[in-house]
């Protein structure tokens, strides 16, 4: 099965043109109803950027991905 992201159109991650150097989905906001917050990857991040309770990790980490129409930058 390959991953669509959430941009409109929707892109095929790691087949379509735009998107051949991100073969992996990420949910931005893994929460219930912001599920469509997707982007394609060029890895899978090592670390959390949302801990449980809520806050955000505090260090500095660079998501290599698409945008989409939904999600500005990583």
């Amino acid at each position: 099965m390959t991953p669509y992201d959430s941009n409109n159109p929707r892109r095929q991650c790691g087949i379509d043109s735009e998107v051949k150097d991100y073969p992996y989905l990420y949910f931005t906001t893994p929460f219930p109803g912001l599920l469509n917050h997707t982007v394609c990857v060029k890895e899978c991040p090592t670390v959390y950027s949302l801990y449980p309770n809520g806050t955000k990790y505090s260090g500095s980490y660079v998501l290599d991905c698409a945008t989409t129409s939904t999600v500005s930058s990583c």
